[in-house]
């Protein structure tokens, strides 16, 4: 795959989603144990649009978490889309 110069970091893979799309992430936790475990999470896209990060245009995606109040920002990369069962 070419990388573009012209288009933003990640704008190829952000054309999978879709505003109002539930989707996952992965993140570390603890139980409680206190032992590390690895979590599932999951949220709605609220927008997406390009940012500069380290210098250069990267397509980030606004997401409110499921049972959360406030929106946490992703570099598109790190999303999935959930299937909904």
């Amino acid at each position: 795959m070419k990388i573009r110069e012209d288009r933003p970091f990640g704008f190829e893979y952000s054309k999978k989603f879709r505003l109002g799309e539930l989707v996952e992430w992965s993140g570390w936790g603890y139980d409680e144990s206190g032992s590390i475990i690895h979590n599932s999470h999951f949220g709605m896209i609220l927008s997406m649009a390009p940012e500069e990060f380290n210098g250069r245009e990267v397509m980030f995606a606004t997401v409110h978490p499921v049972g959360q109040k406030q929106t946490k920002k992703f570099i598109v990369f790190v999303l999935r889309k959930r299937q909904v069962k």
